[in-house]
C-alpha cells in the first residue's frame, strides 16, 4: 500500500520561449511512501516460497529445505506525458476540366490557358485544361 503527498513547491526550471497559444502547467511534486513493513514481507515470502517452486515444474521442496536470502525493494521511476497536437497541412492535387473540341484557349482566374488532348483513353479525342493546386 502506498500513500501519496503532494507538494506545490516551485523548483527553478529553464524554459525555452514558447508561443503565445501554449499553456504550461504548474510543476506537482508527488513522493510515494510504502507502509508495508519488512517484518509482513518476510512472512509473506516464507508462506509462498514453497509454492513458487512447483509453479516452475520443480519437484516439491520441504518448506524448511528453502531459505530466504535477502529482500530488497526498489522503485523505479518514470514519467507520464499527454497532450494534443494539430497540424493543418495542404495536399498536391490536380484537376482535370473537360472542355469543347473547338476551344482554342481558356482565361481562368486571370490566366491564360491551353487545353490539351487527354490522354485518358475513355475520353477519346476530349480536351482538358489540367490545373495544378493545394487543397486543405
Amino acid at each position: 500500500m502506498l500513500t501519496e503527498t503532494v507538494s506545490n513547491e516551485t523548483t527553478p526550471v529553464l524554459l525555452e520561449a514558447t508561443s503565445p497559444g501554449e499553456k504550461i502547467v504548474k510543476r506537482k511534486l508527488i513522493v510515494y511512501e510504502t507502509r508495508v513493513d519488512p517484518e509482513v514481507t518476510k512472512l509473506t515470502a516464507e508462506k509462498l516460497k514453497d509454492q513458487m517452486f512447483t509453479r516452475f515444474g520443480f519437484l516439491k521442496p520441504k518448506p524448511d529445505e528453502i531459505q530466504i536470502v535477502s529482500i530488497e525493494k526498489y522503485f523505479e521511476p518514470y514519467l507520464l506525458i499527454t497532450g494534443k497536437y494539430s497540424v493543418d497541412y495542404y495536399r498536391k492535387c490536380v484537376y482535370h476540366i473537360r472542355v469543347d473540341e473547338g476551344v482554342l484557349e481558356a482565361v481562368l482566374l486571370g490566366k491564360k490557358l491551353e487545353p490539351e488532348a487527354s490522354t485518358d483513353s475513355t475520353q477519346n479525342g476530349q480536351k482538358t485544361i489540367r490545373l495544378e493546386g493545394e487543397s486543405a
